[in-house]
């Protein structure tokens, strides 16, 4: 788990490896929820955005 600041504040990333190599990773679910809530925009929208950070 890694942590990154965005425009929304500090959101969570999984990060999966396969050995040294980052192989995906993905903004988590929970804190997406929380930001769409707190925002007032669709999750989708959250995930795509944070998503596209990395």
């Amino acid at each position: 788990m890694r942590e990154v600041e965005t425009r929304f504040g500090k959101v969570r990333f999984k990060v999966t490896r396969l050995g040294e190599q980052v192989m995906n990773t993905v903004p988590e679910y929970e804190d997406c929820k929380r930001v769409a809530r707190e925002f007032n925009l669709p999750l989708k929208q959250v995930l795509q955005e944070l998503q596209s950070l990395v």
